[in-house]
């Protein structure tokens, strides 16, 4: 399909290059037709992805209100998508617009989180049902079910997170106590390495030692959707580093995934859905809660995602005496289990308890 000449100028006339707002038109499988800027084709791709179960189908899973929900690189957006027609041939026009601050779920949201939730445990139950009438699709019929059940688990344990987000108030936010964040994320950094049974080395670097007000288990989770959002399924990249550095007014938290030793067919492609649950609107809700900033840099073999925290002032923080815990030795039993999960949807191969 291509559009006429009289369509291409309206659009062009109706949402000329310079807007800011990034406009596409698509085909009614959603294939590119026009573009106002080369942002929209991106923000297409992150659509696509969370429409996936319906792309290739007569009717796409668009709601009748035409509004769904999108991150990309981390910016929450919404999209409006109207069906329009071209001599007969009808396409469509996504409209992205770029959300910012806390929010409480709007009913698109909600629906977006109801179907995602429903999409994944209807999959992974069919996934054990399959085992039960001996066809396990080349798995172990014991790492297919464990997969399965922990597909489910993550999205509880991500489910959680956003509902924190939903209730957390002023006033819960004030009472919150500095934590100790570089001793935090080396226990999270030992967990990951160890929930994921050898399929990636994880590493540690800290840099002096600092505090910072934040809810610990968000922050432990904000750590482990960074390493998902670096790594991204890609078999080559199992070598990551968690680091710590105190920058004096802030704290700086970084997980690199570079090239090492490949994974081969233990991990599973990944590929963020860009809805409400997934890894990339957790960190946004992160950051517009306790004031953090996420910055990712790329290299031909290396992606960093760093995350810059307000730090609390050093005669602001309260005096605990406890032993030093530098080596970080053994995970924390809760954060293993939590870095278990968050790592199934991409693992082949779960370890067991």
């Amino acid at each position: 399909m291509k559009l006429s000449k009289e369509t291409t100028a309206a659009l062009e006339t109706l949402y000329h290059s310079e807007n800011s707002t990034p406009v596409c038109a698509v085909t009614p499988d959603f294939r590119l037709l026009w573009k106002n800027c080369a942002q929209a084709e991106t923000l297409l791709s992150c659509l696509c992805r969370s429409l996936r179960s319906s792309i290739g189908t007569e009717q796409p899973l668009i709601p009748a209100d035409g509004q769904l929900h999108i991150t990309a690189e981390g910016v929450p957006y919404r999209c409006r998508v109207q069906r329009m027609s071209d001599g007969g041939s009808p396409f469509f026009v996504a409209v992205f617009e770029k959300l910012a601050g806390v929010r409480r779920l709007t009913a698109p949201e909600m629906r977006q989180l109801l179907t995602e939730y429903d999409r994944v445990c209807e999959q992974a139950a069919g996934r054990v049902l399959a085992v039960l009438q001996g066809n396990s699709g080349g798995q172990q019929p014991d790492d297919a079910i464990r997969h399965a059940c922990c597909e489910i688990f993550c999205l509880s344990q991500r489910n959680s997170q956003l509902l924190w987000y939903e209730s957390v108030t002023e006033e819960l936010l004030e009472t919150l106590e500095p934590i100790e964040v570089s001793g935090l994320a080396g226990r999270v950094a030992n967990a990951l390495g160890a929930a994921s049974g050898g399929v990636f080395t994880v590493r540690y670097q800290a840099e002096g030692t600092g505090y910072a007000r934040v809810d610990p288990n968000q922050l432990s989770a904000a750590l482990m959707s960074m390493l998902l959002t670096a790594q991204r399924g890609d078999p080559e990249k199992t070598d990551i580093t968690v680091s710590f550095a105190d920058r004096g007014d802030v704290l700086v938290l970084s997980v690199t995934a570079r090239r090492g030793k490949s994974a081969g067919d233990a991990l599973l492609p990944y590929c963020p859905d860009g809805t409400l649950i997934s890894e990339d609107v957790l960190l946004t809700r992160f950051c517009s809660t306790f004031g953090a900033v996420l910055t990712v840099e790329k290299t031909a073999d290396a992606v960093c995602h760093t995350l810059t925290l307000p730090a609390v002032p050093r005669e602001d923080v309260p005096l605990v005496l406890h032993a030093p815990d530098s080596e970080f030795a053994l995970p924390d039993p809760v954060l293993l289990s939590g870095c278990r999960m968050m790592l199934s949807p991409i693992l082949r191969r779960i370890p067991a308890e």
